[in-house]
């Protein structure tokens, strides 16, 4: 696991990228550019981690994808080479990138084992700001959370203020005042 720890997911999809670009225009899977692409998007993305996410299941399915576009296809011989290479690097992309998930405390990398499992240390995983300004973290694994009194509780945020009171509504008086009589339009026409 310290293999797939020590990869750069960026170098890796760079280098699918680049296959999938100089196998383009032969016989080869359409779905290679667009996934690495994406792929390139999706690790430069740090707002959010639903693009690597779904960039994680567009390897994870790939995989299975040029297995079976293999078989049915033939391509040429050094495009078929690029292809079987392109599809040994996915192997390792796809559990850099599920790893790369669960190091930054996403749900969808719990599939793999963590890296306490494989005698690392625990991960510390940083959270927002406190409203005094000082950020706070706690130590995955329990190394050192507010069971062991080594964390200070976060304040709460005030409550929201109370909505205004409103008066019950009253009727306004109505005043009758003498107004033209005005033709209502027949059905199905328009008055400018």
């Amino acid at each position: 696991m310290e293999f797939v720890q020590a990869l750069d997911p960026n170098s890796l999809v760079l280098l699918q990228s680049g296959i999938a670009f100089i196998c383009s225009p032969f016989v080869s899977p359409s779905y290679n550019l667009p996934i690495s692409l994406f792929g390139i998007y999706a690790l430069n993305y740090t707002e959010t981690y639903e693009p690597l996410r779904a960039l994680s299941g567009f390897i994870g399915v790939s995989i299975l994808f040029d297995i079976i576009w293999l078989f049915n296809n033939s391509p040429a011989v050094l495009i078929k080479v690029l292809l079987i290479i392109n599809w040994f690097l996915k192997v390792p992309t796809f559990l850099s990138l599920v790893l790369s998930l669960k190091q930054r405390g996403d749900q969808f990398g719990s599939t793999l084992p963590g890296p306490r499992e494989f005698g690392g240390q625990a991960q510390t995983v940083w959270t927002m700001p406190t409203p005094s300004g000082l950020g706070a973290y706690t130590a995955a694994g329990g190394d050192g959370g507010p069971e062991n009194g080594h964390s200070k509780p976060l304040p709460t945020a005030p409550s929201p203020a109370p909505a205004a009171p409103t008066m019950p509504h009253s009727p306004t008086p109505q005043h009758h005042q003498s107004q033209p009589a005005v033709a209502a339009p027949l059905p199905g026409t328009f008055t400018i």
